[in-house]
């Protein structure tokens, strides 16, 4: 079971909605942080954390099959920064 399916369930369960809905609400969760972070650069959600886009700078790397070097390009990747309730589990 995937973590959305797993999600989905448990929205399910507690909130007594379909199957359906349970899984469109995952969806939608995800198309939203996906979106604000892209647009915005971060998106919080307080008591849970903040999503945030960091950028990796170009470095030198090595393939591990040969040995040989190769240049990694730089890019961008997504953060999650916990919420205090959560760094204190």
């Amino acid at each position: 079971m995937s973590a959305r399916d797993s999600l989905a369930a448990v929205i399910e369960k507690e909130t007594g909605a379909t199957k359906t809905a349970s899984k469109a609400a995952v969806g939608k969760l995800f198309e939203t942080i996906v979106k604000s972070t892209k647009k915005e650069g971060k998106i919080s959600l307080p008591g849970f954390g903040t999503f945030l886009v960091a950028k990796r700078a170009a470095r030198n790397g090595v393939n591990p099959k040969t040995g040989a070097p190769l240049k990694i390009k730089a890019r961008k990747t997504l953060r999650f920064k916990p919420a205090a309730a959560l760094r204190d589990l």
